[in-house]
């Protein structure tokens, strides 16, 4: 990645690996079995890639680019598995994701304040379930 005079984000979640642009111009480079050998992105773009192979991209609002820093999560078109991981960032303790909901994908702006409401909003489309076993353990399952 290349920039000048730039403020991006880089993240790397359940082999889901995003790069977005708030302000400036950036270059991601990609790994050498990607499509393509290079993004340039621009204000308000972002990027992700899974697997160092399938990628997506697009726009995000203003008031939506770097919104973890107000306490707001953002996807788009991603893995339940890397949301999850982002969310896991703002509670303590672990977050179990239990084999058959992790690779389905989702899209929404969610309130981080509250990480055990935005996990059953994530799973609820799904059928999924979200059990706190301790206040340091939750499990996401698929039923």
């Amino acid at each position: 990645m290349s920039t000048l005079s730039a403020a991006f984000e880089v993240s790397d979640d359940a082999a889901l690996s995003c790069a977005a642009v708030e302000r400036g111009n950036v270059t991601v480079s990609l790994p050498a079995d990607a499509t393509a050998a290079s993004r340039n992105l621009e204000t308000g773009d972002w990027l992700s890639f899974e697997d160092n192979k399938e990628f997506d991209s697009g726009r995000r609002e203003p008031e939506y680019r770097a919104a973890w820093r107000h306490g707001v999560l953002v996807v788009e078109r991603e893995p339940v598995s890397a949301v999850i991981a982002k969310v896991a960032r703002w509670r303590c303790g672990k977050i179990v994701v239990m084999p058959g909901l992790g690779s389905r994908r989702v899209s929404g702006i969610y309130d981080l304040r509250d990480p055990l409401a935005v996990l059953e909003a994530v799973a609820a489309p799904f059928s999924g379930k979200i059990r706190q076993i301790t206040p340091w353990l939750v499990v996401v399952s698929p039923v």
